[in-house]
């Protein structure tokens, strides 16, 4: 597979990304104190399978950003940092402002009834403001990137130090200062970033170890990683030290894994003449933007009415399709279109 084809194919890469981010929310119920209520059926299985997707779906996302990012950047595509700037303050700062005031924040305050002070912290200094989190941590990835490309490009010891260096600081950061505007998570995401653009730099040498391992071997390496760190939670001392070491293995692991395995699919399948599957991608970022909210209504409605496993999938099917059909709706206006972050059309 060429590299031309792997840039291609990351549009479907980023597509079942999103999707697999809704997959996983579908279960989150199952995992610790999601919502408002706890599951009347638990189930052990689901709140693995939450946890597992957690460990690589947004950091595989990142992953691909970089990859993606290092192509444009030898091309000559982003020459000017704040013309740069501004398109990601247009693609991910704006929808989040427009998607926080008309839906997230209102619906979340309808389940879950918080203070002013709570919400000000969480959705406008944005410490982790629910799904939301993600576009402001890939702003602060982009944003501290930029300025690293040449370190991070042409010097293999020396970029990996700096990443190495950021997820170091982003953690040290998250222990003692608040996580304003995802600062810390930026820091910590910088290094699968960084993994993302070495992974484009030598992809002209087929011999790399990330190809000489079959997706197979990665999904191995993947899940011994996950099991150990899930073994290790149950322990007491589990120290933060510890934690340091592990868990950037499992997120460049799982990334690895899901950006070799989807690219993999991605080769045989034929999406590229797919309608369904073109309109799909280019409505999951409006989908992510949106999903997480419908499953909270899911969940009142279905609680202990259906097997969690039924439940799952009626999650699952509700967050895609509602969010689809909002999605769909947002897209027809040019203001609304701008306000998610789209391209407008002809440009």
């Amino acid at each position: 597979m060429s590299k031309q084809d792997r840039l291609q194919n990351c549009i479907f890469v980023k597509t079942i990304l999103m999707f697999l981010v809704i997959l996983g929310h579908s279960a989150a119920f199952w995992s610790e104190q999601w919502f408002t209520e706890n599951p009347v059926y638990e189930s052990a299985l689901l709140k693995y399978l939450y946890e597992w997707l957690g460990s690589f779906h947004v950091y595989t996302f990142v992953l691909v950003s970089g990859y993606i990012f290092a192509e444009k950047m030898s091309g000559g595509g982003y020459a000017r940092y704040i013309p740069f700037l501004k398109n990601k303050i247009r693609r991910l700062l704006i929808p989040y402002a427009f998607t926080a005031a008309v839906w997230v924040v209102p619906i979340s305050q309808h389940f879950f009834h918080k203070d002013m002070l709570y919400l000000l912290k969480k959705y406008v200094l944005c410490i982790y403001p629910s799904q939301l989190w993600f576009l402001w941590m890939l702003f602060g990835v982009f944003a501290a990137s930029w300025p690293l490309w040449k370190i991070f490009s042409e010097n293999v010891f020396a970029g990996a130090a700096a990443a190495i260096a950021f997820y170091c600081a982003g953690v040290a950061g998250d222990m003692i200062l608040p996580n304003i505007y995802c600062i810390w998570s930026s820091c910590q995401n910088i290094l699968l970033f960084y993994i993302g653009i070495r992974i484009w730099k030598r992809e002209e040498n087929e011999t790399q170890l990330i190809y000489r391992i079959r997706p197979q071997g990665w999904f191995f390496i993947d899940i011994i990683i996950f099991a150990v760190y899930e073994f290790l939670k149950t322990k007491n001392g589990f120290s933060a030290d510890l934690n340091l070491v592990v868990l950037p293995l499992l997120h460049a692991a799982g990334s690895i894994m899901a950006f070799v395995s989807l690219q993999s699919i991605a080769a045989c399948a034929s999406y590229k003449s797919s309608r369904t599957f073109r309109l799909l991608a280019s409505y999951s970022m409006p989908a992510y933007l949106f999903h997480q909210q419908i499953i909270y209504f899911v969940i009142c409605w279905l609680n202990g009415k259906v097997n969690p496993y039924v439940h799952l999938c009626i999650n699952f099917a509700a967050g895609i399709v509602g969010a689809l059909a909002i999605s769909a709706v947002l897209m027809k206006f040019k203001i609304t279109r701008i306000l998610i972050g789209e391209k407008q059309r002809g440009s």
